[in-house]
């Protein structure tokens, strides 16, 4: 078989001449060392060779083996950058591989007897490096080049030894001001997602004065131009974008807003299907569209690390593998998207979901993650019209472990009985387990009701003392330092929850105890400071002999020599019929 290389293509990509489509053939391929992958390539035409840049969102094309030496592509999309040495002194030009499309595995060897294309007697020269100067430092150097018809520096091909560009692109996602302490200060941040229109992808992170200054400059959605920017490596615990890189911005970066751009695309998705999360690793990103089969109201936990406490929501999803997963949202995504916003049986997108192997495959949005609720995407619509058609009424299988019933993704489900048999709780962490239980008594009293004054700082939530001393700033919390007219009561409610197989005492914190009595701890406070006795014992009495999933902590402690178990109630959901009896038909099956 023959095969046709675009001649003069090399030395046209070293002369900066990129306009065309070439077909040329893959010498060598050879991945970088360093923990982001990338790949080092040797292209050619048969005439002459040069050293290329692989875009890392073509990595899964050399992964595939549809990338390799010797092979035969063709260049849709690329670049030629002047790379200089880390002293400054020599350069080097490097094609940057956009976008490429394999045509051949190739003969197995080299086509022709090509030259380095550097010998080329047409090849621009190398400008002469100044022996007395300096070199001068990126950050200081990074103006940007006169843009001609409106030529923008790729994303893809940004690295840290370029010292100008100009980049076009989308803010897909803007977080919010975050404030970091260290032993080297303290500062505020806020980032942001950009996205070109080559596909590219970058975080861009301002600090300070920056902070301040394009807080309110930058808005999702919007395309801007950037220049003057500092690049290094990314740091994978708080970026999953497809980029090695990300864009530190100080204040004399320049920034022009420009609104729109069709040829830029909203938002780029990777969907992965929920069968494909069973060999996914943990702690992978991934992004993921369902259709929403449940969703649990807002619950909080305690942090074990920082003491601080977290929101979080569960919403599980599944897709035509008639396969579900459910997905731990935190914070402000979890207050934000609500049940009325994403009823169960619309369409929902989340991007940037961390993969979980704990008790089964689950997933964690993070600080990149982002949601879309019927997002008007192909992908959604031929969702939507599958559940209409089929899946609706479809058994599904969860690949998030002890589910059932509406309880939690991730914790295996218990009787009371199995709960105390199998000693949980008494290991050197905390064990989880959810248990379908019914209230038949809260523990309360107007002299000792189930409530503590709280401080009213936001985040605080320690004991207030009273003083007593006639002022009317008389509430005094000593973690804040500062005196209040009044507390914050919040509820530490006991509840005795029985099962089919016996009894066990749980206790239930401020949210959870609002969602089981109906009632905030400061409106039982006024029947209490009224003597309303009647109006204080109904809400427990109308709140008695409900039926939830709950989610338990177990833990033992150890107090004046007696070891005993605490349950928290960490969730407590109203049980979804429908589901727990199909999991009663499934437990039946197991018998037959």
């Amino acid at each position: 078989m023959s095969y046709t290389l675009t001649r003069g293509a090399i030395l046209d990509a070293y002369n900066n001449k990129t306009e065309g489509k070439p077909t040329v053939q893959v010498l060598d391929v050879k991945q970088l060392p360093g923990a982001n992958v990338r790949y080092r390539l040797v292209i050619s035409d048969g005439e002459y060779y040069q050293q290329a840049m692989l875009a890392t969102q073509n990595n899964h094309l050399v992964d595939a083996g549809k990338l390799k030496q010797f092979c035969v592509i063709q260049l849709t999309d690329h670049i030629c950058n002047e790379v200089k040495s880390q002293g400054g002194q020599t350069s080097r030009k490097i094609v940057i591989v956009l976008q490429l499309t394999p045509i051949d595995p190739g003969p197995g060897s080299t086509i022709g007897d090509p030259k380095n294309v550097e010998t080329a007697p047409n090849s621009t020269p190398k400008p002469a490096a100044a022996p007395t100067a300096a070199p001068v430092p990126s950050y200081m150097s990074n103006k940007a080049p006169m843009k001609s018809g409106g030529n923008f520096q790729p994303i893809a091909s940004l690295n840290p030894y370029q010292h100008r560009w100009t980049i076009k692109a989308r803010v897909t996602a803007k977080g919010d001001i975050r404030t970091w302490s260290n032993a080297r200060g303290e500062g505020r941040l806020f980032s942001i997602d950009l996205l070109d229109k080559q596909g590219g992808q970058i975080r861009a992170t301002m600090f300070g004065e920056a902070c301040d200054k394009f807080h309110n400059v930058f808005n999702e959605g919007q395309v801007y131009t950037i220049s003057r920017g500092q690049l290094k490596l990314a740091n994978k615990r708080f970026s999953a974008l497809p980029n090695e890189y990300e864009l530190t911005l100080n204040a004399d970066a320049e920034v022009e807003f420009v609104g729109e751009d069709d040829t830029i695309d909203n938002q780029k998705f990777q969907f992965v299907g929920i069968d494909s999360l069973q060999q996914t690793n943990a702690d992978e990103y991934v992004d993921v569209i369902g259709v929403v089969k449940a969703i649990t109201p807002v619950s909080h936990i305690v942090s074990q690390r920082t003491q601080k406490e977290l929101t979080k929501r569960v919403v599980t999803i599944t897709d035509p593998s008639l396969l579900s997963v459910d997905i731990t949202l935190w914070g402000k995504e979890a207050e934000n998207l609500t049940e009325e916003m994403a009823p169960v049986d619309s369409v929902i997108a989340i991007q940037c979901c961390r993969v979980s192997d704990f008790g089964g495959k689950s997933l964690n949005t993070t600080f990149g993650s982002h949601y879309f609720v019927n997002p008007d995407r192909p992908e959604a619509h031929q969702l939507s019209q599958w559940y209409n058609d089929q899946g609706k009424n479809a058994a599904v299988e969860s690949i998030s472990k002890g589910r059932a019933g509406g309880g939690s993704g991730r914790d295996p489900r218990k009787t009371l009985l199995e709960f105390k048999d199998e000693r949980l709780g008494y290991g050197e962490k905390p064990d989880y387990f959810v248990v379908k239980g019914t209230v038949t008594f809260y523990k309360h009293d107007l002299e000792k009701p189930p409530w503590y004054p709280a401080c009213p700082t936001e985040g605080c939530n320690k004991k207030l003392t009273n003083q007593e001393s006639g002022d009317a700033n008389n509430w005094f919390c000593e973690k804040c330092d500062k005196s209040y007219p009044a507390p914050n009561n919040r509820y530490i409610l006991s509840l005795l929850c029985c099962d089919a197989t016996g009894s066990t005492w749980f206790t239930a914190f401020n949210e959870v105890a609002e969602q089981l009595l109906g009632k905030k701890a400061a409106e039982l406070a006024e029947y209490k400071d009224m003597g309303n006795e009647s109006a204080f014992e109904s809400v427990f009495a109308e709140a008695n002999f409900k039926s939830f999933m709950f989610k338990i902590r177990a833990k033992a402690d150890n107090n004046q020599d007696e070891v005993r178990v605490r349950c928290h109630v960490i969730q407590a959901t109203p049980i979804d019929y429908r589901k727990e009896s199909q999991t009663l038909l499934d437990q039946i099956a197991t018998y037959a």
